[in-house]
């Protein structure tokens, strides 16, 4: 339903090896259930594991191997310093990462789509919080920089005018006309939602989409969400996506924010910056005092 594929899942330290790691692993335990080195015939004719590893590495071998020895590094120079990150700590980021979608159902799809797996994903964020661990105390911060951040950013701060919504989602404008005409009858909207809705991701939440501003949904969707009365059932909507009809259950107009509002957020965001820009230069001195012995002439350095 939005027009973005939901947040980015990867994050600025390590890409995450997604579906070529997955690749990886098929390789491996179709290598151990075949015996005779076959992973697949077409017409007969055999493509041998051997041919599909030297494929596998020919093609992603290099990145795949440069983010391991990445990881490895960052956890090898956590180890160094006792510097260590509790599972509550990613189960944290994983929750606030899920938070975003409207359903947990939405939120692994997302996963999905960028090739992880909830193991991966845990993996590599707990790598970035020990990256930032490791950088954070390095991180020198004043209040007349933090007043200048905030300065630069302030649209960010701002509290956009955001609605809270519902829908249910059909194919075509008369069973949207039927829906509404339910709805209008006093019939249940999670009932008729989970009922008709082809949103799967909402209708399983009685077709709940949670907040949202202007900019997350698609055009047609938007103007109407937004024009809406609270409690209001929308006439149908047409999109993209098929016939919409929509409920606003609560509004919240937009404001502006002072530095004091929002001084500890501005202080985070900060932080993360400097810590962006620390990271690579951090991890190419890392690289460089360690002793990597690339086998198979993978990494090119």
């Amino acid at each position: 339903m939005k027009t973005s594929k939901g947040p980015a899942l990867w994050s600025w330290v390590v890409a995450g090896i997604g579906g070529v790691a997955l690749a990886v692993a098929l390789f491996l335990f179709v290598s151990t259930k075949e015996g005779g080195g076959v992973v697949a015939r077409v017409n007969g004719e055999a493509i041998t594991r051997d041919a599909f590893y030297e494929e596998l590495v020919a093609q992603a071998g290099p990145a795949v191997l440069d983010r391991m020895v990445t990881d490895l590094l960052v956890r090898q120079e956590a180890r160094k310093k006792g510097v260590t990150v509790s599972p509550q700590e990613v189960d944290r980021q994983i929750e606030e990462m899920a938070a975003q979608f409207p359903s947990e159902e939405a939120f692994h799809q997302a996963l999905a789509l960028y090739g992880y797996t909830e193991a991966s994903l845990r993996r590599q964020l707990e790598t970035n919080l020990l990256v930032k661990a490791i950088l954070e105390p390095q991180v020198e911060v004043t209040e007349e920089d933090l007043k200048a951040y905030f300065e630069e950013r302030k649209d960010r701060y701002n509290q956009p005018e955001k609605v809270k919504v519902r829908h249910i989602l059909v194919d075509d404008e008369k069973t949207a006309q039927e829906v509404r005409e339910k709805l209008l009858q006093g019939e249940d909207f999670a009932q008729v939602a989970e009922a008709y809705s082809k949103d799967g991701g909402s209708a399983a939440q009685g077709g709940d989409l949670g907040w949202i501003v202007r900019g997350q949904m698609v055009p047609e969707f938007e103007e109407a969400a937004f024009s809406l009365p609270v409690g209001e059932i929308s006439q149908p909507v047409e999109s993209y996506y098929g016939w919409h009809i929509i409920q606003v259950e609560d509004r919240q107009e937009g404001r502006e924010v002072s530095f004091e509002d929002v001084k500890e957020q501005v202080k985070q965001d900060y932080i993360d910056e400097q810590i962006v820009q620390m990271s690579g230069p951090w991890l190419e001195n890392l690289r460089r005092s360690a002793d990597i012995d690339d086998r198979l002439r993978l990494l090119g350095r």
